[in-house]
């Protein structure tokens, strides 16, 4: 679509309300709102999460753009995906010719849920995935049918983690995850999550997490984990503690944080 049509429209987001889209590229938007604050945030994944544009058919056409790109994005995970199983059975081939040659018949003190691949992938503020095994198994190299866990220490001063982000209802932020009571709160910008208890679930304290974080987060309504960026460990609150990002696109292969 031509992205210079949304300019002028305007939308209504779920915290600040009613504005009007004053620039557009194929990557960002600028709202200003009525309350006068100018805001940026990223072009179309806005407008899945959490703003929507009053003009109905130009939501629509945007809403279907962005289903085919993610088809299309989707079809290209399946063809790596299936380079990456013929990669592995490769390497697992290599691996236990090699181990019979050594140890003869012992086996491995490894899963095949833990055994990396030598394979990995440039992730950026584009990049999602359906679950935590589809993310692990394609940026990581490892081969989980599932994964339920939110947090993957990959050993190595890295960790993987899945939060879902809070939904915010007036002044007030509420838990999107009905099994567990953090309050996972992202910065408009992304540049920092903050993590709280509630009542419910209190906060259990302990020393603070030195891994980087390579974070995947879930926003309201969205059926996808969303990689955000990597963030390490800012400060401690007593009901919590918060991240600052560091980086917004990983070499999973070397773990270089690229930019």
């Amino acid at each position: 679509m031509d992205i210079s049509k949304i300019i002028g429209h305007g939308v209504t987001h779920i915290s600040y309300g009613v504005g009007k889209i004053v620039s557009a590229n194929d990557k960002q938007i600028q709202v200003l709102f009525d309350s006068g604050e100018l805001k940026k945030y990223q072009f179309p994944q806005a407008f899945i999460s959490y703003l929507r544009i009053d003009e109905e058919p130009l939501m629509s056409e945007i809403l279907k753009e962005e289903a085919a790109r993610q088809q299309k994005e989707d079809e290209e995970k399946k063809k790596l995906r299936a380079k990456q199983e013929a990669d592995r059975k490769l390497t697992a081939s290599a691996a236990n010719n090699t181990n019979r040659k050594q140890t003869g018949n012992r086996s491995s003190s490894r899963t095949m849920g833990e055994l990396q691949a030598y394979t990995g992938r440039i992730i950026d503020l584009n990049s999602s995935f359906y679950t935590h095994a589809e993310a692990l198994n394609s940026c990581f190299g490892y081969h989980y049918v599932q994964f339920q866990k939110a947090y993957k220490n990959l050993d190595n001063g890295f960790a993987v983690w899945f939060p879902r982000i809070a939904k915010r209802v007036g002044s007030q932020y509420l838990s999107s995850d009905q099994y567990w009571g953090w309050v996972n709160i992202i910065s408009e910008n992304g540049d920092t999550i903050t993590q709280i208890d509630n009542p419910d679930y209190p906060y259990s304290g302990g020393e603070p997490d030195k891994n980087k974080r390579i974070i995947f987060a879930r926003f309201e309504g969205d059926n996808k984990y969303r990689f955000v960026g990597v963030y390490i460990f800012e400060q401690r609150f007593s009901n919590g503690e918060s991240f600052t990002r560091i980086g917004t696109k990983l070499d999973t292969k070397t773990m270089r944080i690229i930019e």
